[in-house]
């Protein structure tokens, strides 16, 4: 029985079939094949078993050469530093808040509340920055490839889609300050619970 498929299930298995053996064609070329589950365990099974380490047990079978074990190695040690370090420069970001609350006038419960969501919320900012930076960089990319275009054919339109792309980045920024702002989890607990 293939995994996740309880007794009673039925699963259906297709294979991908070049309609046109003789030549290169389009994707319309392609169609989708029915086949039995026996005949999907003989022909693709194997790829379970498929060896995730190469034969040094190092870098997922992917080392192309002695040189990128270096690099893979160097790379790894350094991320684990710069994770610590965006974490802590965000925690750094709350600093000031954090200060605000604890000389406020609230009680000690509260004050710990709110500084406590203040720095955890930071930490998850700085795990979840991959995002919006991603995003920048797509919005980037994009946003050269319309001015090429604008450049090119004369027209307006990529300039004005590298914009869209441009604000939709920065939009994304803004949100995701919002949604790891701890001052808005506590507010926003505080209405659940009043």
């Amino acid at each position: 029985m293939p995994d996740g498929a309880t007794t009673g299930e039925q699963t259906l298995y297709f294979e991908y079939v070049d309609k046109g053996v003789s030549h290169a064609g389009s994707v319309n070329d392609f169609v989708l094949k029915p086949i039995s589950a026996s005949e999907a365990f003989r022909k693709y099974d194997w790829l379970r078993g498929a060896p995730v380490l190469n034969k040094s047990g190092n870098l997922r079978g992917m080392v192309i050469n002695k040189n990128a074990r270096v690099v893979y190695t160097i790379s790894s040690k350094a991320a684990d530093k710069i994770a610590v370090v965006s974490a802590v420069i965000e925690m750094a970001k709350e600093w000031d808040r954090a200060k605000t609350v604890y000389a406020s006038n609230a009680d000690n419960s509260e004050k710990f509340s709110r500084i406590t969501l203040l720095f955890s919320a930071s930490i998850l900012r700085s795990v979840t920055s991959i995002v919006p930076t991603a995003v920048e960089i797509g919005a980037l990319s994009l946003k050269g490839y319309g001015d090429l275009f604008s450049l090119v054919t004369g027209s307006s339109g990529g300039t004005q889609f590298g914009k869209a792309a441009t604000d939709f980045a920065r939009n994304v920024r803004t949100i995701h300050s919002r949604q790891w702002d701890g001052e808005n989890w506590y507010n926003f607990i505080e209405t659940v619970i009043d």
